[in-house]
């Protein structure tokens, strides 16, 4: 669905007339690269990349800032998208209103790009990330001895269509409701999987049992 309106609005009549400006993933008028260093804390959730298959969330595992690995140091925030730097690994996070709650409580590793939008820019960028000839070219542009992946120069090959404001705003409004579904749907997912591995362990050794 989201490829879909993605797809129909680069390419309607309105769009193809206003024309778009030609940048690129480095450096644009969308957003600006977040870059690695969290502010001290107690414990949060930590999230390898491990943890994202497509856009759903794992259980991540509790740190603290002093006993946390190198590799979690990238603070999520309100209207920010992610995606996995290593190639063949399609791992997208979309941080909106409706995800405050995992924005508040988790860290992230540098595994992830992070994308900080805006209101208005965050469902356009999201949809770029999510359709699937961003990720071929993210694959063709990896290298890397051991584990393949991007960086940021290979981010100033990638080209990025960038609509004028009104086009923005239209798209905004028309796909908001649809990416807050779709995050209201992983929190509730990620709550089931929640309960599900507490009751387990209780009805395994005979603590919980389920009432016929």
């Amino acid at each position: 669905m989201i490829d879909t309106l993605y797809q129909e609005f680069v390419f309607s009549e309105r769009a193809q007339k206003t024309k778009f400006k030609v940048q690129n993933m480095f450096t644009n008028d969308l957003f600006s690269l977040i870059k690695p260093g969290v502010s001290e804390f107690d414990t949060k959730i930590y999230y390898a990349t491990s943890e994202v298959n497509g856009m759903n969330i794992g259980n991540g595992w509790t740190i603290s800032y002093k006993n946390r690995e190198s590799r979690a140091n990238m603070a999520p925030t309100l209207y920010s998208v992610w995606f996995a730097k290593m190639k063949n690994s399609v791992k997208h996070l979309f941080l909106n209103n409706e995800m405050s709650n995992f924005i508040d409580k988790s860290i992230l590793s540098t595994g992830f790009y992070g994308l900080q939008c805006n209101e208005l820019t965050f469902e356009y960028v999201a949809s770029v990330i999510h359709n699937e000839n961003f990720e071929k070219l993210k694959d063709i542009l990896s290298h890397g001895a051991t584990q393949q992946g991007v960086g940021d120069d290979d981010l100033k090959n990638i080209k990025l269509l960038v609509p004028k404001h009104e086009l923005l705003e239209e798209y905004h409004n028309k796909t908001s409701p649809m990416f807050s579904l779709i995050a209201k749907n992983i929190n509730e997912n990620n709550t089931l999987i929640q309960l599900r591995n507490e009751l387990l362990p209780l009805l395994m050794n005979g603590q919980a049992t389920i009432d016929e």
